[in-house]
């Protein structure tokens, strides 16, 4: 099937083999090699029409933030680049009624799944920033919203509060705790949203899943080369995006931790990332996203925790689990994050302000 959908595309080499990838993706992925390399020539994918239920959108959507980065990025930073097919298109839809599109692969790149160092921080946040700034003159309304509400953090809790209304007992008391705390948390979760709401934020177009294992590093000078995981770029506020890469890049455990003594938020990668980040960003930022900055991370793990309870409350749904209260734990684990945040909260002020 795959070799039948590769022939469609603009492929100008023979491709020998073709291997599925199955780490951390949406979408189904398949990297595609020419003879013995070490490394693919390109990265096919069938997409998730479970998710993006609008796959013209979504592929329109990554057109335009393609054009707008080559436009503006420099020898520095590596564009993905699409293929098209041999119709000119971004994407086909095979017989059986399923969707697929090509990446190049880029070259002498790979991902880190943690950050270990400051340094790895830095390059991070500056690539990131790098690339929100190529972005920073396309109109919000140029992109359509291909997962409405996709960080709308009133409607994760009003999902909460209805799980509790019809959650069994024995799993309401279990979580009571829990609950409790993201009930005391419930206005400063929807700040973000409230904000936007009322205009006081700007809407940008921003990634919406900025992860820093999202991030491309090259091989040989270990600096950060560019962004992956493009489905996502909507209409939003850059508080999001900023708020998720702080607190995926600087949580010292993963979300899989069940000792929440082990949990902390490290402050060294904090400054590192925040550093780079609005370095990238050069200037562009809003008096009020500048004042907003310091809660970002803690909201995006409490809105996280928020998720994990509710998935637990209605019997794990949505979230994989490995074993027996598993989302439970990782609501634990989120909701720690964001106490640890808290306690940082002055030095992360300060930290912003050395550097916007």
């Amino acid at each position: 099937m795959q070799k039948k959908i590769l022939e469609l595309f603009k492929i100008d080499k023979e491709i020998r083999r073709i291997a599925a990838h199955k780490i951390g993706h949406l979408h189904g992925t398949f990297f595609c090699y020419v003879d013995k390399a070490k490394e693919p020539l390109y990265v096919l994918q069938k997409l998730n029409t479970f998710v993006f239920k609008d796959i013209k959108a979504l592929m329109g959507n990554i057109e335009i933030v393609l054009e707008c980065m080559k436009e503006k990025a420099s020898n520095l930073y590596k564009i993905p680049e699409l293929i098209y097919t041999k119709k000119g298109n971004s994407y086909i839809e095979d017989e059986e009624g399923a969707y697929w599109r090509i990446y190049k692969y880029v070259p002498n790149s790979y991902t880190k799944i943690i950050c270990k160092k400051p340094r790895e921080a830095f390059q991070a946040g500056k690539v990131a920033g790098v690339f929100q700034q190529f972005l920073d003159e396309l109109e919000p309304d140029k992109l359509i919203e291909t997962i409405p509400n996709f960080h709308n953090s009133n409607l994760r809790f009003l999902a909460l509060e209805e799980s509790v209304n019809r959650a069994e007992k024995s799993l309401l008391k279990i979580a009571e705790a829990q609950i409790q705390f993201a009930n005391k948390n419930k206005d400063l979760v929807s700040h973000i949203v409230d904000l936007l709401n009322i205009g006081v934020i700007p809407k940008r177009i921003i990634h919406s899943d900025l992860k820093f294992n999202n991030v491309l590093f090259d091989k040989n000078s270990d600096l950060g080369v560019s962004l992956i995981d493009l489905d996502t770029y909507m209409p939003n506020t850059i508080l999001y995006d900023f708020g998720d890469f702080a607190r995926s890049t600087c949580m010292t455990q993963s979300e899989d931790e069940q000792n929440l003594g082990a949990i902390d938020f490290d402050m060294a990668f904090f400054e590192a990332l925040t550093e780079g980040y609005v370095g990238g960003l050069k200037n562009s930022l809003t008096k009020a996203e500048i004042e907003n900055l310091y809660l970002a991370p803690r909201i995006i793990a409490l809105t996280l925790g928020v998720r994990f309870l509710t998935d637990f409350l209605e019997g794990d749904v949505y979230f994989k689990i490995d074993r027996p209260r598993h989302n439970l734990d990782r609501a634990k684990n989120q909701f720690k994050l964001a106490e640890k945040i808290e306690e940082q909260e002055a030095n992360i002020k300060n930290i912003i302000e050395k550097y916007v």
